[in-house]
């Protein structure tokens, strides 16, 4: 996932669990096992969402480059495992 924004004036209203749940599926369909992001370690709402949707952290990166360009030197690289259902033949 690049990126995942929602205007300021539609925030908290569940868009972007809406959107996220949507990739989710799309993903599964074309047999993706995961869903990986990063997300700024300063940004606790983003980091909320995606630990309630199943992403978990796997590393925290720090850059004087992030710093530098987009404000942020720390950024949590986090993982989601995509469960699959099983079809009626048992695959």
């Amino acid at each position: 996932i690049t990126d995942v924004a929602v205007a300021e004036g539609w925030r908290r209203r569940g868009i972007a669990q809406r959107m996220l749940r949507y990739v989710a599926e799309l993903a599964r369909q074309q047999g993706k096992t995961r869903l990986s992001l990063y997300v700024s370690a300063s940004n606790h709402g983003a980091l909320e969402l995606y630990h309630g949707l199943g992403f978990r952290e796997q590393l925290v990166r720090s850059s004087w480059w992030n710093r530098l360009m987009l404000g942020e030197r720390r950024w949590v690289f986090m993982v989601c495992q995509l469960a699959f259902a099983a079809t009626p033949d048992g695959r």
